[in-house]
């Protein structure tokens, strides 16, 4: 049996040996995923406030789909910290902050007068799940466009540090706000399986292209090396 026979067949817009793309609402479907089944959340769920809610409702679905001694991690706005942090640590138990610079980009956050410069990283994690090696609580992203290919698109080099100190070969990271793909191209860089759910169908082709345009890129370093 294929690891990816265990996963919902209906809502899948595109596979790779690696991964699997839904498109779909991941709060319906991540119910039908199987408990103990996911290694690594990494996800970025939409910020303004009326979309908090989204990270409760899944704190609460990974308390169940994830193993034991693992982590979910969310990016997250300041803003509304202090409103659904406590309610997240009624299913998971918190592990650390993490601080994602970002060179370039200054966000008033108005009316508090703040010039943001950085994201906040929130890292939870099921049972009594550890780092194997140290690692620094800030991490600095590269300029990038932003709104090139999706809004509030991420860079694929934090999401790599991610990815990469917080799993292991060949884990399942799962990903319920892929947006353009940015974890689904890291998992893919760095032989890890992954879960993504979109529930826009643009964006989705958008993932898809930047996914399979990497598959590509790194089919050609190999035969180069």
């Amino acid at each position: 049996m294929s690891w990816k026979d265990r996963f919902p067949k209906e809502n899948r817009y595109f596979e790779t040996d690696n991964g699997i793309l839904y498109c779909a609402d991941c709060l319906k479907i991540l119910k039908k995923f199987p408990n103990e089944s996911i290694d690594l959340v990494l996800t970025d769920p939409p910020y303004l406030k009326r979309y908090s809610y989204l990270y409760i409702e899944t704190s609460k679905i990974f308390a169940n789909i994830l193993k034991n001694d693992t982590f979910a991690i969310y990016y997250a706005s300041d803003y509304w910290f202090a409103d659904i942090f406590p309610y997240m640590l009624n299913f998971l138990d918190y592990f650390y902050l993490f601080h994602l610079l970002l060179p370039g980009q200054n966000a008033l956050i108005f009316p508090k007068n703040i010039i943001a410069s950085a994201k906040t990283i929130i890292v939870l994690m099921k049972g009594k799940a550890k780092l194997l090696k140290r690692v620094r609580n800030v991490v600095v992203s590269p300029e990038r466009k932003t709104g090139e290919l999706h809004k509030w698109q991420q860079s694929v080099e934090p999401a790599l540090f991610f990815i990469e100190n917080f799993s292991n070969k060949d884990d399942i990271v799962l990903d319920c706000f892929l947006g353009s793909g940015t974890t689904a191209i890291a998992c893919e860089k760095l032989n890890r399986r992954w879960i993504g759910i979109e529930i826009n169908p643009e964006y989705c082709e958008i993932a898809k292209q930047r996914i399979l345009r990497e598959i590509r890129q790194l089919e050609i370093e190999l035969k180069r090396n």
